[in-house]
């Protein structure tokens, strides 16, 4: 997937090579020129009781945030809610310098930062270093929690996207049926 138009992109693609691997010979090398994603995706998500986990090593050889100077994603869980026809997109990746949780279509956020607008005590994402990334995707009690290396990071772990009281979302789980593992990121903004 390397845009949303379904058009293939000229400027972004995924590789297997041998530039940084971590387990066996070759990984997946995401690269991206422009603000299109660039995923793997699942075709179809076996999920019982609407819940997954993800576990992925993952390679940043920079912080994506420092780049786009914005929102970037690198695990998205996507599904549909009975009443809508779009696509729900439950993202995890990052904004500025820390990771974050984020909920589109009404781009609801959950800091690893433990105060609104604050990011001096944010999670920082691991860089030139291969980090495991693992998620739980539970749509069946309304949750998202993520670990890196084995340590939960609680404060990405949403239950109701009302993370430093900017509103209650009930009900937010999408029915999953499709896991994308890549990197997208947003508008870059000059400063």
């Amino acid at each position: 997937l390397t845009s949303y138009s379904e058009q293939p992109s000229t400027q972004n693609h995924v590789t297997l090579d041998a530039v940084h691997v971590v387990h066996g010979t070759q990984a997946l090398h995401v690269h991206t020129e422009t603000n299109d994603p660039v995923y793997i995706e699942t075709k179809q998500l076996p999920a019982q009781n609407n819940t997954f986990y993800v576990r992925a090593f993952a390679f940043f050889a920079a912080d994506p945030g420092a780049r786009s100077q914005g929102h970037w994603g690198a695990f998205v869980g996507v599904g549909k809610q009975a009443d809508q026809g779009q696509d729900i997109e439950v993202r995890v990746g990052g904004q500025f310098d820390i990771l974050v949780a984020n909920y589109s279509p009404n781009d609801a956020l959950q800091t690893s930062a433990s105060r609104d607008g604050m990011y001096d005590d944010g999670t920082r994402l691991p860089v030139g270093t291969w980090t495991c990334f693992e998620l739980q995707f539970d749509g069946e009690h309304q949750q998202l929690r993520v670990w890196l290396d084995g340590v939960e990071q609680t404060r990405l772990h949403v239950t109701d996207w009302n993370q430093f009281g900017h509103g209650y979302t009930p009900d937010w789980s999408p029915t999953y049926d499709r896991l994308r593992i890549g990197y997208q990121r947003s508008e870059e903004r000059r400063v």
